[in-house]
């Protein structure tokens, strides 16, 4: 699974419910593909027509199965980062806590602790402000 850590247009306090209407969308409506994203790779040269050295291609057509993948990361991390506090973990420590155990790290493809520790202080964040 991919995954963007900064999720800089998501919002921490409705990607779960959302995911979650997704995929009943995608049951009532019996959608089987879904489009994960555009992908551009850097071509060596400048394009004479955009002027850009990056070529657009294709949209990445997916499973519908995707959604709930990525549904269940999300509530896996937030589970994590809940057990921790419970746990009596320091917010501020959670992060690094985790980054430590490794979480999920071997469920992402290019997993990067950094990026890792990232997500984990928003969703912390999230946690203890519901935002």
């Amino acid at each position: 699974m991919f995954y963007n850590p900064t999720l800089a247009d998501t919002y921490m306090y409705n990607i779960v419910p959302f995911l979650k209407a997704v995929e009943e969308l995608v049951e009532r409506e019996n959608i089987e593909t879904v489009i994960g994203g555009h992908v551009q790779f850097a071509l060596g040269e400048v394009s004479p027509e955009s002027g850009s050295l990056f070529l657009p291609m294709a949209p990445m057509i997916s499973d519908v199965s995707i959604i709930a993948e990525r549904r269940m990361f999300y509530e896996g991390v937030i589970d994590a980062v809940m057990e921790e506090r419970t746990a009596g973990t320091p917010d501020a420590e959670i992060p690094a806590t985790l980054v430590r155990q490794k979480l999920l790290a071997d469920k992402i493809t290019g997993y990067d602790d950094r990026q890792m520790e990232i997500l984990l202080e928003r969703i912390v964040t999230y946690v203890r402000t519901g935002e």
